[in-house]
């Protein structure tokens, strides 16, 4: 039985084999892994777990979105990946008493 957070769209995303990469242009500048959707949804899980502090870098690295962005397009699930990268983010700095600090 799936548990609620194994439900989540980051939790699925953070573990997807990310076929959504295919979107991104091969030309394109800063390909780098951690910027994609399920590397920023690992993330969140490790952030909700407690294994990594949010802090700057955490949000920086979070608003983060123009890879997220173009493969949101065809995910396999359907799922608006940087609409739940925002609102995490939001929950995240609320809980800590930050402004977001969003990258749009």
């Amino acid at each position: 039985m799936n548990t609620p957070e194994q439900l989540d769209p980051l939790f699925v995303c953070a573990f997807c084999p990310s076929a959504c990469r295919l979107a991104i242009p091969a030309d394109m500048d800063q390909q780098l892994e951690v910027r994609l959707p399920s590397a920023l949804a690992l993330l969140t899980v490790n952030l909700r777990q407690g294994v990594l502090p949010y802090d700057a870098a955490m949000r920086a690295a979070l608003s983060d979105l123009e890879l997220a962005r173009l493969c949101s397009k065809v995910c396999s699930y359907g799922y608006d990946i940087p609409a739940h990268l925002e609102a995490f983010s939001r929950a995240m700095d609320t809980r800590h008493g930050e402004e977001h600090h969003g990258a749009d």
